[in-house]
C-alpha cells in the first residue's frame, strides 16, 4: 500500500450548477445566493438597490417615503417618456389599482394621482406613436383602455376590448381578451383607438384548435405570434387588409408557464415543467432540462443574453439563464411572495423585485451590474454539493485548500466525520489554507460580502493498494 496525493479544482471546469443532477460530471455547485459563476470565478456580479437611489440618487431617502406616503403598497411600476422634453414620468399602481405619476429630470418633484383612472386590476402599459405623439396607453383584464400623451388629461377608449396582453404589428393593435379565451381582437390600421368592428374597420381571429387558451400575443422580426397553452401560432396578413392568416408554429406537450413568456432579440423565451424553452419563429427547443421549476406562476423577464427566472417559495431565488451558452449562471436572493418587473429608462433595462413586507409595506430592488458605482454589500453564499474524488479510495485525507480571494470570506468544510471553519483575508495572491480532516466526501461553504474568488482547490491523499 501507499500514500497517493492528488489535487482537485473546485473552480474553473467544475464550477456549474445542474438543477437536476449535482454529480461532480455536471459540476459541483449544489446552491448559489448572490453570486455568479459564468467566468469559472466566484463573483457578486449584480447587486440588489434600492429603487429610489436609480431614480433619485441625490434625495433617494426623501423619494422612497413619498413613494410609501402617497403611493402605498406598490404592485407596479412603468415608465413613459412622451418625447417632449422633460416629459418623463415613472408611473406607479398601489394595491388598490390606483395610478401616480412621478415626473422626472424637472425641478418639481411631486408623486401626483391619476384621479380620473380608475381601474379594478392591475393594468399594462404600451407607447404608442399617433399623429406624432407618443401616447401611452394603459390597460387591463378588466377595464376599459386609457390614453395619455403626458400633458392633457387622460381620455377613456369606450369600445376598446379589456385586455391581457397586446402587441402591435401591421400598424394595428392586437390584443388578448379578457373576456375570451380563445380570440385575439385587431384595431383599425392606423388607429389603435377605433374598435368599430360593424364597420369592418376592426375585428377578431378565432382559434378552434386543441393548442388551448391564448395566453400573450409577440411581435417577432415584425410578425405577430400568438403563445398559446399549449404552443404558438404564427399571424400573417392575407388577401384583404383585414384579413389574416394563422399558421401552427410549435406544438407543445407541456403546459407553458404564463408569467414566463417573454421576447428577447429574435427569440420568444418560455418555460414548460420540464425546463428552459426558445423559439426562434420556426421552432422551439427546449434548451436547459431542469427539475427545480414548479407550479404555475413563474415571472420572467429577458434582458441581453440572460432570461431572468424568478421562484418563489419561502425564500425567492431569481435564476440567470445565459440564453447563448444554454447555462444557468448565477442565482441571486429575492424575497418571499416577490414580484418581477421591468422598466426602460432611455434605452436602459431597469429589472426591479418588488416585496411586500408586514413591517415595511415597500421593498423594491432594482437589480445592477456591478460595473457601475454602486456598492455592494449584500451577503453572498456559495455551497457545493457533496464531492467525493476516488470513490473506492480508502483513508482519504485533506491535506490543503488553496485560494485566491480577494475579499475576505468565511470558509467551513463538511465531511463525513466532522466540519471546520476559518476565516480568510482578502488578498492578491493565492493562499494555502491548512484544515486537516478525514473524509468520506467533503462539501465547501463559503459565505461572506462581494464575492471575488478567482480560484478554489485542494489537495487530497488516500491509501492505494
Amino acid at each position: 500500500m501507499k500514500q497517493v496525493y492528488k489535487t482537485f479544482s473546485v473552480t474553473g471546469d467544475n464550477l456549474k450548477y445542474n438543477a437536476i443532477d449535482n454529480s461532480i460530471k455536471n459540476g459541483v455547485v449544489k446552491n448559489l445566493f448572490n453570486v455568479d459563476i459564468s467566468e469559472g470565478e466566484i463573483l457578486s456580479k449584480l447587486s440588489l438597490v434600492d429603487f429610489a437611489e436609480i431614480i433619485e440618487p441625490s434625495r433617494s431617502a426623501e423619494f422612497s417615503a413619498a413613494i410609501e406616503t402617497i403611493v402605498g403598497t406598490v404592485i407596479g411600476i412603468y415608465y413613459y417618456d412622451s418625447g417632449r422634453q422633460n416629459n418623463k414620468f415613472i408611473i406607479f399602481c398601489n394595491s388598490q389599482f390606483q395610478l401616480f405619476y412621478y415626473q422626472i429630470c424637472t425641478d418639481i418633484k411631486q408623486i401626483r394621482q391619476f384621479d380620473t383612472i380608475l381601474l379594478t386590476s392591475k393594468p399594462s402599459v404600451m407607447q404608442y406613436i399617433i399623429d406624432g405623439k407618443n401616447m401611452l396607453f394603459i390597460t387591463s383584464p378588466t377595464d376599459e383602455m386609457w390614453v395619455w400623451d403626458g400633458e392633457e388629461n387622460p381620455y377613456k377608449v369606450l369600445d376598446a376590448p379589456k385586455v391581457k396582453s397586446f402587441a402591435t404589428a401591421f400598424d394595428r393593435l392586437f390584443v388578448v381578451p379578457s373576456d375570451s379565451l380563445y380570440s385575439i381582437y385587431f384595431s383599425d390600421e392606423k388607429d389603435l383607438t377605433n374598435w368599430t368592428m360593424s364597420a369592418g374597420d376592426a375585428g377578431v381571429i378565432n382559434f378552434s384548435d386543441n393548442l388551448g387558451k391564448v395566453i400573450c400575443v409577440f411581435n417577432l422580426d415584425n410578425y405577430l405570434y400568438v403563445v398559446r397553452e399549449f404552443g404558438i401560432t404564427k399571424i400573417t396578413r392575407g388577401r384583404e387588409d383585414n384579413e389574416f392568416v394563422s399558421s401552427l408554429m410549435y406544438m407543445s406537450t407541456q403546459r407553458i408557464y404564463s408569467d414566463s413568456v417573454c421576447c428577447v432579440g429574435d427569440y420568444i423565451m418560455f418555460v414548460c415543467p420540464n425546463g428552459i424553452y426558445r423559439f426562434d419563429g420556426l421552432s422551439a427547443k427546449l434548451c436547459y432540462k431542469t427539475n427545480f421549476i414548479a407550479g404555475g406562476n413563474v415571472p420572467a423577464i429577458c434582458k441581453g443574453n440572460y432570461y431572468y427566472i424568478l421562484l418563489s417559495s419561502e425564500v425567492s431565488k431569481l435564476y440567470l439563464y445565459n440564453i447563448e451558452d444554454s447555462t444557468i449562471d448565477a442565482c441571486y436572493s429575492a424575497f418571499a411572495n416577490a414580484r418581477l418587473g421591468e422598466i426602460i429608462i432611455d434605452n436602459e433595462n431597469i429589472i426591479y423585485i418588488l416585496c411586500n413586507k408586514i413591517e415595511n409595506a415597500n421593498c423594491i430592488k432594482c437589480i445592477v451590474n456591478n460595473d457601475t458605482n454602486t456598492p455592494n454589500n449584500a451577503e453572498f453564499i456559495f455551497t457545493t454539493s457533496k464531492i467525493n474524488p476516488m470513490p473506492s479510495a480508502r483513508k482519504k485525507a485533506l491535506c490543503g485548500i488553496n485560494v485566491l480571494t480577494y475579499r475576505p470570506i468565511k470558509l467551513t468544510v463538511y465531511s463525513g466525520y466532522e466540519s471546520k471553519t476559518c476565516n480568510i483575508y482578502g488578498a492578491p495572491i493565492e493562499q494555502l489554507i491548512q484544515l486537516p480532516i478525514n473524509f468520506d466526501y467533503l462539501k465547501f461553504e463559503i459565505t461572506g460580502k462581494n464575492a471575488s474568488i478567482a480560484n478554489l482547490s485542494f489537495k487530497y491523499s488516500y491509501v492505494s493498494n
